[in-house]
């Protein structure tokens, strides 16, 4: 299974993640300047570049730099002497010049269905300058005709767009006080306005600052276009809005106490991924409104989220430099490697395979059978638990590991009742330094124990006699509340009088 991540330093690595290996390196001057703020897949591509069928495939992405270009690369691979390890990254020029500091890429499809035609690309920085433009095939910059602009309200934060060959072009928008906003590229009108949540019990107004937009139609596959969405906010909130039935949000929830970075809707919908600037991943349940398991691990902002096309795998990079990779649905972490620089973007290349677990002995590490092994070995993610299975997940596992909490606690504590016990046997019915009790009743019990001690050692029986002896004892012992009520008197009777 293989990844391509993005950093702040320019470098565009394909990274094997059962080895850990760095398989390519974009080439090229390391700089602030040359930072990727966003990745994407070509969508003209051609469809081996999405399944591995043939020896040699590759995928097209495009990459947004902060200096204001797209540059499109290939990722290729071919098999060398029967293993398939060779990669490399291959760069087809910049394929688009945009405004600086670009906040926001897609990649849509063709406006006809002619097979000729590249797709387009749209960028946005955070001023609200908005270009579509043109993918050439060969990575020369485009014509001025060939361009499309438009200028909306700034400051934007998140965008994104959505289009099909048919219709008309889309773009949703927000920022700091600045509302979520839909827009008609092709006629440069705003089409739809979100209007802000309800004052608070203060009656004072809530701020907006809107910092990630996912649509919900993209991720299900079906039509609808931008009209239902889920944002997040830099003031910690999740909300979801459908411009079919009201202007403000349906439903919105707190997430922690950090603002949220980046999200990503499940493949089936229901489910969204959510990361805050404090490393924070959690799932929140689309159906319920509910937070649900968390994914532990990142140590930082999270800057990128990525889902697996076919399976129920989870990405996760950010500035803590390190990139996992997640069960989605079992939160385990399958792999973590260390890449040096702070990261802005994850994709899963799409090459497909079974995942098997490592053997004992090989520190836990997952690898990956290729294509030509077999198909029972080890753990087959491809199966039932894909994304096109059609089987339900209910978010239960929050409530089993309450209880699991629970009788962890329950048995901790009978360990301790043990452990007292054994000690106080021990210790001759004597209980131990950090069990005792402060006060005079301590005094007067240990004297007692002292003085049966000594009769039971005067007599000098065998050390079975003894057993027998202080098990008498101690079942002749009163219970120990009437204990504490005879020494509370004899201590009473003890005190001189104040007369």
């Amino acid at each position: 299974m293989r990844i391509i991540t993005a950093d702040e330093t320019g470098l565009v690595k394909v990274v094997r993640l059962e080895s850990g290996e760095c398989l390519a390196v974009s080439a090229g001057e390391q700089a602030r300047a040359n930072a990727v703020r966003a990745v994407c897949f070509d969508h003209a591509a051609p469809a081996a570049s999405r399944h591995r069928a043939s020896d040699d495939f590759f995928a097209r992405i495009h990459v947004a730099r902060a200096a204001g270009a797209v540059e499109t690369w290939d990722v290729s691979q071919s098999e060398r002497d029967g293993q398939t390890g060779g990669c490399a990254l291959s760069a087809r020029g910049t394929a688009v010049e945009c405004a600086a500091a670009p906040v926001a890429l897609a990649c849509l499809p063709p406006a006809s269905s002619s097979s000729s035609e590249s797709s387009r690309v749209l960028t946005c920085n955070g001023e609200g300058e908005v270009q579509v433009s043109r993918a050439a095939p060969d990575g020369r910059s485009n014509d001025e005709a060939e361009r499309t602009t438009l200028s909306i309200r700034g400051p934007v934060s998140a965008a994104v767009a959505d289009g099909d060959g048919g219709s008309g072009l889309a773009l949703a928008a927000g920022g700091k006080e600045n509302d979520l906003k839909t827009w008609d590229l092709g006629t440069g009108k705003c089409t739809w306005k979100a209007k802000n949540v309800p004052h608070d019990f203060l009656d004072m107004r809530q701020p907006v600052w809107i910092t990630s937009l996912c649509p919900l139609a993209a991720a299900t596959g079906g039509g609808g276009g931008l009209q239902q969405m889920v944002a997040g906010t830099a003031h910690r909130q999740v909300r979801l809005y459908d411009a079919r039935a009201q202007k403000r949000p349906t439903h919105s929830v707190d997430a922690d106490e950090h603002g949220v970075t980046t999200m990503a809707v499940a493949p089936d919908g229901r489910e969204v991924v959510v990361a805050d600037t404090a490393g924070l991943v959690r799932v929140l349940d689309l159906r319920k409104m509910k937070w649900g398991r968390r994914f532990e691990g990142p140590a930082g902002s999270v800057r990128g989220l990525a889902f697996h096309p076919t399976l129920p795998v989870l990405a996760c990079v950010g500035l803590d430099r390190m990139a996992r990779v997640y069960g989605y649905h079992s939160r385990e972490q399958k792999f973590q490697v260390y890449l040096k620089q702070r990261l802005n973007a994850v994709l899963f290349d799409g090459e497909e395979g079974e995942v098997q677990v490592a053997a004992d002995g090989e520190d836990g590490e997952k690898k990956k059978s290729g294509a030509k092994d077999g198909a029972g070995a080890g753990e087959d993610w491809s199966g039932s638990e894909g994304w096109g299975s059609g089987e339900e997940y209910e978010m239960d596992e929050a409530d089993s590991s309450e209880e699991e909490e629970e009788e962890e606690e329950e048995e901790d504590s009978r360990r301790r009742t043990a452990t007292t016990q054994v000690s106080v046997r021990a210790n001759g019915g004597k209980p131990s330094v950090g069990e005792e009790d402060s006060g005079g009743e301590s005094s007067e019990e240990e004297s007692v124990d002292d003085e049966v001690d000594a009769r039971a050692g005067s007599e000098g029986g065998s050390s079975s006699d003894d057993d027998e002896s202080e098990e008498s004892e101690e079942e002749a012992k009163p219970p120990p509340t009437k204990r504490r009520q005879v020494q509370r008197t004899t201590a009473s009777a003890k005190k001189p009088s104040r007369r």
